[in-house]
């Protein structure tokens, strides 16, 4: 009996864990995308933008590393010229 729920469970199992990955990655990149959005509108050198290329670093963590490093970086330098202290921290 629970040999044949096992393998009536198989092909669930296998599914959702095939499927999963690649759902997880295009929410991230949808996220990605709407970030970027609001950075584009966002004109203004000030906090709230240091908080915008956090977001924006944290989500690319998982789909592009180096694109991450890259916007925390300019953060850091956001952070930096505002002496905005917190803002170094986090980001």
């Amino acid at each position: 009996m629970k040999r044949c729920i096992l393998f009536s469970l198989c092909p669930v199992l296998f599914t959702v864990l095939v499927i999963s990955p690649g759902f997880a990655a295009k929410q991230g990149k949808e996220r990605v995308d709407s970030l970027l959005n609001r950075l584009a509108i966002h004109k203004t050198e000030d906090t709230a933008k240091i908080v915008l290329y956090r977001e924006i670093a944290f989500e690319y963590y998982g789909i592009d590393p180096k694109t991450g490093i890259g916007y925390g970086e300019k953060g850091i330098a956001l952070a930096e010229q505002l002496n905005y202290r917190k803002g170094l921290i986090f980001a």
